[in-house]
């Protein structure tokens, strides 16, 4: 729920007089620890107070990765009823997805064959965008790098190409995308903003491939950040919770997890396969099924995040996005101990089937 400016003030005004309070009436090491806290809460509180204001879409394009659905294409057809002059990367440029995203929008939006994995289709894309922007007379104010994709499977289960599979996606085309679109950026002292996850804030089991990429995602942006400082270029990290069967990447039907899951299984050694048992793995398939029915159903969320990412005159350096549990899990992630995350993690396994082998050992 948004807080409204009201409640921003009387909070920070609160906290400035009890910091104030502190820092004068007790001189010791202490008072001055709390009044500092206390003084940065309220700074903090007090940037929400600045108005952040938008920026005019008139002469300023986007270009959007990973646009065929989910995000990236809910994005495009928001950007573009904002009046921005939109380019949106399409792996299938010809499919259904891409072409139903052309007709619905203006002439504003170009489709953009692309293909993040692919230095040549990048560069092509980049020239391709380049001469839409002389047509257009705009400049580019924004790259949205937002295409990915998901796998899962435990360590042991996933095979080194799998592994390089997620990260060529995830990872490198997000960086190769970068680094050829970022002169155009600089030229425009624009901004680059990366779609990562909540996954690159914390960790949890059999999905590694995709969580490791996520954390960097995060370290990426973080340096970017500091080194697209100096030419005026803002670098934003959009962090999503749980919105997986609506991105077209995982999750998004019950065949979708079995059209990932039997090749997974089919290609384990068999050695694995008698370790882990059937039993086992499809206790895991089924735990995809309720991660599934446990995700959200609406995208606006995310898709404001992303619209304040590119058109906010002042964006958040990271948005996360999520009910309270998705706040919840970052704090606790973050700040606990690993004994005490590892021993929640254990209890949330217990009511599944153990591997094969050990069940054999206790019996």
């Amino acid at each position: 729920m948004p807080v409204d400016r009201q409640t921003y003030f009387y909070s920070w005004a609160i906290l400035s007089l009890l910091a104030l309070a502190v820092y004068l009436g007790e001189d010791s090491i202490a008072a001055k620890i709390i009044a500092g806290t206390l003084a940065v809460a309220g700074l903090y509180i007090g940037g929400k107070l600045v108005p952040r204001g938008h920026v005019s879409p008139e002469g300023k394009a986007v270009f959007i990765t990973g646009c065929d659905t989910g995000f990236g294409n809910g994005l495009a057809r928001r950007l573009d009823g904002c009046g921005f002059t939109v380019f949106a990367g399409c792996y299938i440029p010809d499919g259904p997805d891409a072409q139903q995203l052309a007709k619905e929008t203006s002439s504003r939006l170009t489709i953009v064959p692309l293909d993040v994995t692919s230095d040549e289709s990048v560069e092509d894309a980049r020239d391709m965008v380049k001469a839409g922007l002389q047509r257009q007379r705009a400049e580019l104010w924004a790259v949205v790098n937002n295409a990915g994709i998901w796998r899962w499977g435990l360590i042991e289960w996933t095979t080194i190409k799998q592994y390089k599979q997620v990260a060529e996606v995830n990872v490198y085309g997000m960086i190769r995308v970068t680094q050829a679109f970022l002169p155009l950026i600089r030229r425009a002292k624009g901004r680059i903003v990366n779609v990562s996850s909540v996954s690159g804030l914390w960790t949890i089991p059999y999905i590694s491939s995709y969580f490791m990429t996520k954390y960097a995602v995060e370290s990426f942006s973080d340096a970017l950040r500091f080194e697209m400082n100096p030419w005026g270029v803002k670098v934003v990290l959009v962090e999503p919770g749980e919105y997986g069967k609506l991105t077209g990447i995982a999750l998004h039907s019950r065949e979708s997890t079995l059209a990932v899951s039997e090749p997974l299984w089919d290609g384990m050694r068999d050695d694995l396969r008698r370790d882990y048992g059937r039993e086992y793995f499809d206790g895991h398939v089924q735990r995809l099924h309720q991660a599934r029915e446990a995700c959200w159903d609406d995208l606006t969320p995310v898709l404001d995040a992303m619209l304040d990412a590119v058109a906010s005159g002042r964006p958040k350096h990271r948005y996360l996005i999520g009910e309270l549990s998705t706040y919840y899990l970052k704090f606790k992630f973050s700040l606990l101990p690993s004994w005490m995350t590892d021993w929640t993690l254990y209890k949330l396994d217990e009511p599944f089937p153990k591997p094969a082998a050990l069940r054999e050992k206790h019996d």
